[in-house]
This record gives C-alpha cells, structure tokens and sequence, in this order.
C-alpha cells in the first residue's frame, strides 16, 4: 500500500486497517512497515494471521489491535542458516548426573501425557503453504506435578526453526502424568519426536 508522500505500508487483502507486524519476535510500527524493503532471501519464513484469535497469544495487541491480521517475519542468520539446535536454558546433563533430575530408564514409571490433555502442535501456516514436511525431536523436563519447565525445553534436532517454535509452544502448555520413582513422583527429562507430514506428502 502507498500512501502519502510516498510512504509505504501494508495491508491484509479486503481490510482498510493496518496489520500488527513482528520481525523475528520485535513488534514494527503498525501501518509503517516497508514489505518491498525486505528481500525475500533474507527471509526464513512468513506466517499470517488473518484475525485477531488467530494469532499466537504472544503476538497479540492490546485493544483488539490484531483483529486487522498479523504477519510474522522471521529472518534468515546465524541461528536459522544452517538451522541449529536450540539449547535449554540450563543443564539437562547436570541435572541428572546429580539426580535432580530423572531419565526414563532411571524411574518406574515414566512421566506420560494426561488423559485429559495432548499435545497438539499447531502446522506453521508458512510451512505448510509450501507443503513442507519436517521433523523436531524436543528435550524437556516434566515435574513431579506433571507440568513442564519451559527453560528446561531444548531441541536436540530440527529441521526448521518454525517447526521449532510451533512445538515449543505446545509442549509448553500440556500436562503430563508425572514419573514416578519409589513411590512418590519426580522430575523427568523426556525426549519426544514430532513430524510434520502436510497433506499429500504420504
């Protein structure tokens, strides 16, 4: 969209209000965000939302702002081009090498997704558009009251930080029943693998 003065905006097709912007998790000024002065090969990936529920929580305005739609630009550097793993932020290795901490060979009864609860990652719109196919095998640590400890959660590989991502958020947000060792519950690392298959990709 050009507006006045030459000035350079965006908006989502049929919707006369600017959509929230992010670049790689910073919010941009709304309706002030050059598309055409990003080239495309220095992107990693796209996602769009079309409402303001969308969205992911985190991504979202204050004052119903969203509900013109928001885009998520993720670029390209040293931490997506290659793709790395993601590392936790502690020490899974200590932990368990002082038994803070359980691995599931170490407990009776490994820590398992609640009945109640799954994980259900959602497929990055960007991704799937394109009908790419990936895989994240996620390390984490369950608590003894089956919740998971986000700066616990690490990748241990992926093929694809948008993958990444989406895993982590779910992950994050479920509920386990937790280890148990000795008869009463523990902490557990559990290493668990997600695929990404889109439709028609067998």
């Amino acid at each position: 969209f050009r507006g006045r003065a030459g000035t350079q905006g965006v908006r989502m097709r049929g919707r006369r209000c600017w959509p929230l912007v992010w670049l790689d998790g910073t919010p941009m000024p709304s309706g002030e965000f050059d598309l055409d002065g990003v080239p495309p090969n220095t992107l990693h990936g796209i996602e769009l939302y079309l409402g303001s529920t969308t969205a992911p929580s985190r991504y979202s305005g204050n004052r119903d702002l969203s509900s013109c739609g928001t885009i998520l630009l993720w670029s390209r550097g040293p931490d997506t081009d290659p793709i790395a793993p993601r590392r936790a932020a502690v020490n899974l290795e200590t932990l368990v090498a002082s038994l803070a901490v359980y691995t599931a060979d170490q407990v009776d009864e490994p820590a398992t997704v609640a009945a109640r609860s799954s994980i259900e990652v959602v497929y990055p719109p960007a991704l799937f558009a394109e009908k790419l196919a990936g895989t994240v095998v996620a390390e984490f640590v369950v608590n003894a009251e089956g919740r998971v400890e986000p700066e616990t959660f690490g990748v241990v590989n992926s093929t694809n930080l948008l993958f990444t991502e989406a895993v982590r958020r779910s992950v994050e947000t479920a509920v386990f029943n937790p280890a148990r060792r000795a008869g009463r519950t523990v902490r557990q690392v559990v290493h668990q693998p997600f695929t990404f298959t889109p439709p028609g990709g067998g």
